[in-house]
């Protein structure tokens, strides 16, 4: 697959690329309708609030990280 980086609100980013996305609800199972699968990191609280930093930051690290995976195994 392909990947990117951008920066800036990170909320804001990733509502832009899901408003990007159509997909056919209809094919899909109730359990998982559809969209990305991934996490955001402990400190993206600190979109929403404003928290003294208490560790340093990661470098290696993502504050969010997102696929949109072609095939999902559930089990």
């Amino acid at each position: 697959g392909s990947s990117w980086h951008r920066s800036g609100d990170l909320l804001s980013l990733l509502k832009e690329e899901m408003d990007l996305l159509s997909i056919d609800v209809t094919l899909l199972t109730p359990e998982l309708a559809a969209g990305v699968v991934g996490y955001l990191s402990y400190d993206m609280v600190r979109e929403f609030e404003k928290l003294p930093s208490v560790l340093s930051p990661q470098e290696d690290f993502h504050d969010l990280y997102f696929v949109l995976p072609e095939f999902l195994l559930v089990f």
